[in-house]
């Protein structure tokens, strides 16, 4: 039930920030926390199918890539758009021999060119890590189910979905994203990182990306 609780209280203040945008009606803070509670027991059934599917994700491994294509597949099947053109998939170098990618898809707003983005990396430390169930599939299956949900809503802005690679090797997969983004389009960025467990501490930064 910790885990759930966890999952539950990041749904329910991703919610509340885009409440007013996606539902025009009241709703009353109990409906809002039933729907979380709801939503967070589908988290979990996300997050056991991804730490069954793609167990071992060690950083630049074929099991990475492996994760990369089972994300893309998700967000195609949460009806999100490819954000290049030519796909889902961001390729990343990392020094002479190391190769990552990042999975990017998109909900785009109305006549905006302003961005939410919600990320989390989807790599482990392989073995050592066992399924890495907490570091990160926790925030990839939170990452999913966010994606399914907001992906029939109308929002004043757009929505930009990022499944980072290469994390636990130096942030491969986030350095090589930032430097090749709008910074100046970006509302607001989320990053869900190891969100199954912990002292259940919430960590706001502000400033100049």
């Amino acid at each position: 039930m910790k885990k759930v609780t966890l999952i539950f209280i990041c749904l329910v203040l991703i919610l509340c920030m885009t409440a007013c945008s996606v539902r025009p009606q009241e709703e009353s803070k109990e409906d809002l926390n039933a729907r979380a509670l709801g939503q967070s027991f589908e988290v979990v059934n996300v997050w056991r199918d991804f730490c069954n599917a793609c167990p071992d994700r060690e950083s630049f491994s074929q099991g990475e890539k492996d994760a990369a294509d089972y994300i893309k597949g998700m967000f195609g099947s949460c009806g999100l758009e490819q954000y290049y053109a030519d796909g889902f998939i961001q390729s990343v170098d990392y020094g002479e021999e190391a190769t990552t990618q990042n999975v990017v898809g998109i909900i785009r707003g109305e006549n905006t060119d302003k961005n939410v983005v919600i990320g989390a990396h989807y790599d482990n430390l392989g073995e050592i890590n066992s399924e890495g169930a907490n570091d990160n599939a926790s925030g990839v299956a939170v990452l999913l189910s966010l994606a399914k949900y907001f992906s029939y809503k109308t929002l004043p802005f757009n929505l930009v979905f990022v499944a980072f690679g290469g994390e636990e090797a130096g942030y491969a997969g986030s350095g090589h994203f930032v430097n090749n983004f709008d910074t100046d389009s970006i509302l607001l960025f989320i990053n869900i990182d190891s969100v199954a467990n912990g002292k259940y501490r919430l960590y706001v930064f502000g400033g100049i990306i």
